[in-house]
């Protein structure tokens, strides 16, 4: 597990994700990412789909710092789930 990528999907859920399963699992999960920091419970399963292969075909070291920057400020004002 790294500290920034997308978030670990259920075993379940692999039907779901369909042909984006290829990219996604090919990449290790993280404990945060931007689908966590962009809506997060507030968007539907496909937009968490398009997020993470988002995030996958972007991936920055910026990127990252971002993500971890905006963690921490949702974690700080009790946003998070």
């Amino acid at each position: 597990m790294s500290l920034v990528g997308p978030l670990a999907y259920l075993p379940g859920e692999l039907a779901d994700i369909g042909e984006d399963a290829v990219i996604i699992l090919r990449v290790t999960p993280g404990l945060t990412g931007w689908w966590q920091v962009m809506g997060r419970n507030q968007t539907t399963f496909e937009d968490r789909l398009r997020k993470d292969v988002f995030y996958i075909y972007n991936f920055s070291i910026w990127m990252d710092f971002f993500i971890l920057a905006k963690t921490l400020w949702i974690f700080i004002k009790g946003d998070g789930a």
